[in-house]
């Protein structure tokens, strides 16, 4: 469909995000895109195929109001504005910052507003070791749940994690339930019979290795896996169907969540495990996705594009376009480094400038930055003698973040980026014993002399019992 400037329109797959179109752009591969402003902060570029004409309205209380003349009094005028912008969600503003029992941290907020900004709810967080994903999933579905009812959430995790996933989330007041196997078989055959999800374990948490096991997933994996062992064991059985419990892919309709997170999701990189395989299919009867891992930039270009696929297959066609859109990315970061320290210190502005048309000539670069307002705007103004001042220093360093082709699909922070923050620094307590622990050590580390005297040296034993006490 042809839109026309000023056209209010919505998103397909997120009716609540609104906005007007202001720029037709350039097509890519015959399909018309648009420019459309949702926020003063909030600009965003779309296909056509994403977008629909909004519903006509009437006119709000509050604009009918001001248009008769009728002006209220500032108290009655603010609690219309906040009573606006609570029914209608803006992405320009957190309504859960203080719902949490966190230290707040503003770099953790960072994957909440690109998950806010994004076309599609779904973000891979990429965050580096002890920068608290953990945390910034527990953020993403506190402030998901006060623009929306989410009525299902599925936590999928390594068996390890279980726990210190049920600890995290009783930090944003969640009770979340461990799923065992037979709770686990229980929701299945419940979502058979009732057509939804049982509500006592609406907030859940179920370990990979349990998940992936075809018993879950459907009875064509069960029959599969039957089939392989009884090649290995020489016999043949036949197949009762009836006998086979459902798995999740078996259910019509199948369940709905409205959030599922799956955390160290570099497991799921190989599309042809079980873990994959349900993993597809949990992305696709969920509103919104988030899979943590920190290690997405060491598994290789086609692992990182399988995962990036999981959360939109509509975007990352194939590896050729995914490769062309990564390409640009290096020279962009490189330009931001330039920004980011100032250095070369007499020609960064230059450098930095390079960098972007670098990224302007590649082949993904030569179909959409070229034509990006934003990249052709900022490329001017380096081009323009006069070193840039700090506010527009932090405004192009926002915006070329923004320019990176999967910068609505990746949230990654790094250590040295937010420095002191996550330093360990050990201290020692000491706790003295009573007298009956310090008799039980004593006799303890004595007989574990006595038991080591028999086999070694004593140099040897000192240094075993040094290394105990």
């Amino acid at each position: 469909m042809v839109y026309e400037i000023g056209q209010i329109v919505q998103l397909r797959a997120d009716p609540s995000r609104q906005g007007a179109i202001i720029e037709e752009l350039s097509s890519i591969g015959g399909v018309r895109r648009y420019q459309v402003f949702h926020s003063s902060g909030d600009v965003g570029e779309y296909f056509e195929d994403q977008l629909v004409l909004a519903p006509t309205r009437a006119v709000s209380d509050l604009a009918s109001t001001l248009l008769r003349g009728d002006l209220p009094s500032s108290d009655k005028f603010r609690a219309r504005i906040t009573a606006t912008r609570l029914s209608n969600p803006q992405t320009d503003s957190l309504y859960s910052l203080y719902a949490a029992r966190i230290q707040h941290i503003p770099f953790q907020f960072k994957p909440l507003l690109r998950f806010l900004r994004a076309d599609r709810p779904r973000l891979l967080i990429a965050d580096e070791v002890g920068v608290g994903k953990t945390i910034e999933a527990g953020l993403i579905l506190r402030e998901l749940q006060a623009r929306q009812e989410v009525e299902n959430v599925l936590i999928v995790c390594p068996k390890a994690l279980v726990s210190k996933w049920k600890f995290e989330m009783e930090r944003f007041d969640e009770d979340f339930r461990p799923l065992s196997p037979e709770i686990l078989q229980y929701c299945i055959k419940e979502t058979n019979l009732d057509g939804v999800w049982p509500s006592q374990y609406a907030r859940s948490i179920v370990h990979l290795e349990l998940l992936q096991n075809a018993q879950y997933i459907s009875i064509e994996r069960q029959i599969e896996r039957q089939k392989k062992r009884e090649r290995k064991q020489k016999i043949l059985k036949k197949k009762n169907l009836n006998q086979l419990p459902r798995g999740l892919k078996d259910l019509n309709p199948p369940p709905h969540f409205g959030l599922v997170i799956f955390d160290e999701a570099h497991h799921l990189r190989n599309p042809a495990t079980y873990s994959h395989e349900i993993a597809q299919f949990l992305c696709d009867v969920s509103e919104a996705v988030i899979l943590l891992t920190a290690t997405p930039v060491h598994l290789g270009s086609k692992n990182l594009h399988t995962l990036l696929n999981l959360l939109r297959p509509d975007v990352l066609l194939d590896f050729t376009v995914f490769q062309q859109m990564m390409e640009p990315n290096s020279h962009l970061i490189n330009s931001m480094r330039y920004i980011r320290t100032r250095s070369p210190e007499q020609n960064w502005q230059s450098e930095s400038l390079s960098a972007i048309k670098k990224a302007m000539d590649t082949v993904w670069g030569k179909q959409v930055l070229q034509n990006d307002p934003i990249a052709v705007e900022w490329t001017e103004r380096l081009s323009r003698p006069g070193e840039i001042d700090e506010g527009e220093r932090i405004r192009l360093l926002r915006d070329l973040e923004e320019l990176l082709p999967l910068s609505h699909l990746i949230n990654r922070t790094r250590r040295r980026d937010i420095q002191r923050f996550t330093t360990r620094e050990p201290h020692t307590v000491e706790v003295p014993f009573t007298q009956p622990q310090k008799e039980f050590y004593e006799a303890l580390i004595d007989f574990r002399r006595q038991v080591l005297n028999l086999k070694y040296d004593e140099r040897v034993i000192r240094l075993i019992t040094n290394t105990v006490e």
